[in-house]
Order: C-alpha cells, then structure tokens, then sequence
C-alpha cells in the first residue's frame, strides 16, 4: 500500500466556492490532512474559513452539511493601525475516510467582516491511502 499526497492552494482572493479542486487518482483511504493557512487583513474582526469538502459549493455557514471532510479558520482583533497576519498549521489525522477513483475534492473560504489583504492563502495537504 502505498500513500499519495495530494495538494490544494488558493489564494483568498477569488471565487469563494471551489478555489481548487483535485481528482483522486485511485481508490483509497484519506488518512491525514495537513493545512497550512495565512490571512493578512487590516481590518479588525475579519475571519476567515477555510474548508475542504465532496461539494463544489461551499457550506461553511450550514449546519448538518454533508460532504465536508475538514474545516480551519482565522480570526482577527486588531488593536492597532496597520495590517496583521496570522498563520497556522493544523495536522487532521489518524483519519479513515474512504475515497473512490474520479471523486474530487473542493477547497473553499468564507471571509467574513474585511477585506484580505494579497498573501492570504492556503496549503491543504491530503494523504490517501491507495
């Protein structure tokens, strides 16, 4: 059995649903997920969630959503003039969700409050076991 690293990024900046997407390759096992996030905003109360799902839609303000497999945020409070960033890593694992050959997986953001500034974005690493 071999694992197979697949790799989403998008930039904050554009359509809200399916920033990316992948095809899995072959028939699987999701077993990790590792995100990689930073938001640069200069307005205070601005957040920011990233989600990674089945659905080409985003459901990040949907209770009981189905087809969302991971879901990390940013939140601001500004206590003075000027931009902040902030990052984060978050490793999601051991997990067990099963994957079929052609299924595709979406990653989408909800800002919420401001604007983001350019350098918001996001890494999410998806490990499959084939």
């Amino acid at each position: 059995m071999r694992t197979r690293i697949y790799r989403l990024y998008a930039a904050a900046v554009a359509d809200t649903s399916n920033a990316a997407n992948v095809q899995i390759q072959r028939a699987g096992t999701i077993v990790g997920i590792f995100w990689a996030h930073t938001m640069l905003s200069t307005t205070d109360g601005t957040s920011l969630v990233w989600e990674l799902s089945f659905s080409s839609t985003q459901q990040t303000g949907t209770n009981d959503a189905t087809g969302v497999v991971s879901t990390v945020a940013n939140g601001f409070n500004i206590t003075t003039s000027g931009a902040t960033a902030q990052s984060a890593h978050s490793v999601h694992a051991p997990l067990a969700i099963p994957v079929s050959q052609g299924d595709r997986l979406y990653l989408h953001f909800e800002l919420v409050g401001g604007t983001p500034a350019s350098g918001t974005r996001a890494y999410c690493h998806v490990a499959v076991a084939e």
